[in-house]
């Protein structure tokens, strides 16, 4: 699935003029700038300042989705710009979240000791 996704959106960042493989440190900059924005958005869509009292409106769940598969499209940008493949998103992030649970368990058992 995940290499679906970045074929997908290196077909189009083509049809946007924007291939990949001309990778600088400008165009990581502006996918991780934009990822950024999103992510701001997805804030946007739930009750997240303790400061200040809302609105019983629930949240909308389509918009909420809709900002984190904005959030997910300039991922895949920089998955493509720094030339990962979907086998090495896997296997990188397996590994990282090896590391996470060892590190859990470890922050653990200092605590239970």
């Amino acid at each position: 699935m995940l290499e679906t996704m970045l074929e997908d959106q290196k077909h189009i960042q083509e049809l946007l003029g924007e291939p990949m493989g001309n990778t600088t440190p400008e165009r990581i900059k502006e996918n991780i700038l934009a990822l950024v924005v999103e992510a701001t958005e997805v804030l946007n869509e739930i009750p997240w300042k303790p400061w200040k009292e809302y609105d019983d409106d629930p949240v909308s769940m389509h918009h909420l989705k809709m900002e984190v598969i904005d959030c997910q499209i300039f991922l895949l940008n920089i998955i493509n710009e720094v030339g990962m493949s979907a086998d090495e998103v896997n296997r990188l992030v397996k590994d990282k979240q090896d590391i996470n649970i060892k590190r859990y368990v470890k922050h653990e058992d200092d605590h239970d000791a």
